[in-house]
Parts: structure tokens; C-alpha cells; sequence
């Protein structure tokens, strides 16, 4: 089975964000990559010439490795974290379970690959569903898109059982408040410069290879956080044993040099700080944009940890969609959610923006209600 345009695991943020609009659909952090990322493109494009070379790659996986305190065999360089869902749907399954509400194009590879009646929806929000012995696939987000809820590690380990693989998207785990991603994320940085980091590395892998175990697939992507969703980049981190078995199912070339350059860059001092910077930028405005919205009349699903919320707007005479739809001829983008398994259209996701975009919203909005209720 195919999937089309317009069937539900196929709808994507952008494709309700045309261009000059406000932009609430797509989580992209940013409007365009920062300088110190445009820096490492400018440098690698000397080398489009050739082919993405085997060098390079490695050494993606070295530093990516140091980075994150496994071994260069646990990582697996990827051309977004779409390529990872594509490659373990041309893997064999009995039982895929998805948790939703879930990133929705992790569904669609599984879809197409004629996996229709393998795939199985479990609600997880207050707490995780109980799994049926025989299912062998796991997906789950953390934070989850699109509520930004954020779960603990210990949590998440629940999920693990024998003969089963459970994948981790942790797409935005890298802007969550580090406190709280601490005791989320199976991935925990090490110090990749500096007095004693090739020792805190070493010291590291052992623990965080045994906590990752045969079973657990945790993946990243660096496309939204860096203003590069166009570029596709991204990375698996797995035991070499389920490295190896998504590695030969892959077409050669896959992940670009742009994006090997992009990723090899990731752990640098340059680039570490700017994120800082766009961590700290996201959560003064998640809050801000959180009182808004809450003082504006609207819900809000809590607590939130992403760089986007789940917000469904106060009462409005007709229809949410009619209502998003009205925005959109007011320039404005927000991404509806009726496309996301168990949830319905009245409810949006919103991209967490800036206290003046966020009024904008909130005043377009009291201006097409009230229209409405003239009509009406």
C-alpha cells in the first residue's frame, strides 16, 4: 500500500507553510542556518565534486562517537531521520507498535512497504500502553511530537523486552532545558575537547554502550535545530549488530558530503555554544509564548519541553479547520492535527516563536472569531 499526498501519515507542516507566511507549521528552530554552520558548508563545498568518500564518513562516526561515549562502530550516519524509518521498513516485522500521537512520517516508509496490517496505534500519553509479548518494533517519540511531552529514560525502559527493538526519536532532545534532558535521553554527552576528554570518553562508552544494550536504536537529526531542513542530516546510534543490519539495506550515497560536514561539525566548541544559545532562546519563549496563549483564552497541553506546544484556540463559531484555514489567507501557518492517529482538528501545533509573532497569531485570531460571530 502507497501512500498519497494527502493520506494522513504523508502530511507535513510544510506543505501548509507557503512561502511569506508566518510560519507556525514547521518546527524548524530558526529561519536560516546560523554563521557558524554556514562556515562548515562553505568550507565542504570544494568537495562536491566527488563522491562522499568512506573517509569521511568514518570520521563522522568518530567524532559523533566521542561525542556521545560509544564505539565509531555504534554510529550510523544517516540522511535524516527519515532514512533510518525507510531502512528498518525494508526489515521483516510481525508486530510494529506505534505510539502515538507519533512524528507521522516514521508511519509512512511502513505503509509503502506493505506493512498495513502489521502496524498497530497505542495511545501513550499519562502512561505507556502494555505491549503484546509478540511485538518485535517499537516507535516512540521523546519529546513527543506534538504534544512536547517529555519522558524519562526510566520510563521509556519499560518498553524493552526480549526479541523486541524499540526506537527512540529524540529529534529535538538537543534544545530540551539540559536538567530535564538529563534524566530523558539515552544519549548523554561526554567532553569531546579539553583536559581529560579523551578520558571521560573512554570512561563513558562502556556505560553507555551498556545501557543501550542489542536493542535500543536512539536517533538525532540536526535539520531543525540548525535552520537545514533542506539539507537532510541525522544519525542513528544502535548496537553494531543493528547497525550492520540497516547498513546493508541501504542504498550507496545516501547521506551527502554537505551533511557528513555538517555532522562531523556537530561536537565543535563553535557549534555546541550556539546551541546553548538556541536552547536558551527556545525555552524563554516556549514560556512566554505559554502565558500568552493561556491568558489569550486558549489550552495549552502541559508540562511541554519541545520547541513547538499543542494549543487548541478558544471558542470559535464555526469549525477549528475552518478557523486555520482563515488564517491562512491572513498569512499565517499552523499545523492542524487531525493527520495524527487519536487526534482530532481542534487541536493545533503550534512552533514556539517570538513574544511579537505569538500576539500576531493571538490578534488574527480574535479578529476572524469575531467576524465569524457577525456572519454568525
Amino acid at each position: 500500500m502507497t501512500g498519497t499526498p494527502d493520506t494522513p501519515w504523508n502530511i507535513h507542516g510544510d506543505q501548509q507553510d507557503l512561502p511569506g507566511m508566518l510560519d507556525f507549521a514547521v518546527n524548524v528552530c530558526q529561519p536560516s542556518p546560523p554563521p557558524v554552520v554556514l562556515n562548515v558548508l562553505e568550507a565542504a563545498l570544494p568537495q562536491l565534486a566527488h563522491y562522499p568518500r568512506h573517509a569521511d564518513y568514518a570520521r563522522v562516526q568518530e567524532a559523533l562517537a566521542v561525542f556521545h561515549g560509544v564505539s565509531p562502530s555504534w554510529v550510523l550516519p544517516l540522511a535524516g531521520e527519515t532514512e533510518a524509518f525507510d531502512l528498518l521498513s525494508r526489515l521483516p516485522w510481525r508486530h510494529i507498535a506505534i505510539l502515538h500521537p507519533p512524528y507521522t512520517e516514521a508511519e509512512a516508509p511502513f505503509h509503502n512497504a506493505g506493512y498495513g496490517d502489521a502496524i498497530h496505534h497505542y495511545l501513550a500519553e499519562d502512561q505507556l500502553p502494555v505491549l503484546p509479548n509478540y511485538c518485535d518494533l517499537v516507535i516512540v517519540g521523546n519529546p513527543v511530537n506534538p504534544t512536547s511531552y517529555l519522558r524519562s529514560r526510566a520510563e521509556l525502559a519499560q518498553l524493552r523486552a526480549s526479541g523486541r527493538i524499540v526506537v527512540v526519536d529524540e529529534a529535538f532532545m538537543d534544545v530540551v532545558v539540559p536538567d530535564y534532558a538529563a534524566a530523558a535521553t539515552f544519549l548523554p554527552t561526554v567532553p569531546t575537547y579539553g583536559r581529560g576528554a579523551t578520558s571521560a570518553a573512554s570512561a563513558a562508552a562502556t556505560s553507555i554502550q551498556k545501557l543501550l544494550g542489542g536493542d535500543l536504536i536512539v536517533l538525532r537529526s540536526c535539520t531543525k535545530t540548525w535552520g537545514i531542513s533542506g539539507l537532510r542530516a541525522g544519525y542513528a546510534i544502535a548496537h553494531p549488530t543493528l547497525v550492520e543490519r540497516l547498513t546493508t539495506c541501504r542504498s550507496p550515497w545516501t547521506v551527502s558530503t554537505l551533511s557528513l560536514a555538517v555532522l562531523r561539525a556537530l561536537p565543535q566548541p563553535a557549534l555546541q555554544e550556539e546551541l546553548a544559545t538556541i536552547r536558551t532562546r527556545i525555552a524563554v519563549e516556549r514560556e512566554a509564548m505559554i502565558r500568552s496563549l493561556t491568558m489569550a483564552g486558549w489550552q495549552v497541553r502541559l508540562p511541554a519541553s519541545g520547541p513547538f506546544l499543542l494549543a487548541q484556540p478558544p471558542r470559535y463559531p464555526g469549525t477549528v479547520d475552518t478557523l486555520r484555514l482563515g488564517l491562512q489567507e491572513k498569512g499565517i501557518a499552523v499545523r492542524r492535527t487531525d493527520t495524527f492517529p487519536l487526534l482530532d482538528a481542534g487541536w493545533w501545533r503550534l512552533a514556539v516563536k517570538d513574544v511579537s509573532s505569538v500576539q500576531r497569531l493571538i490578534d488574527t485570531v480574535r479578529v476572524l472569531t469575531k467576524e465569524e460571530e457577525t456572519l454568525a
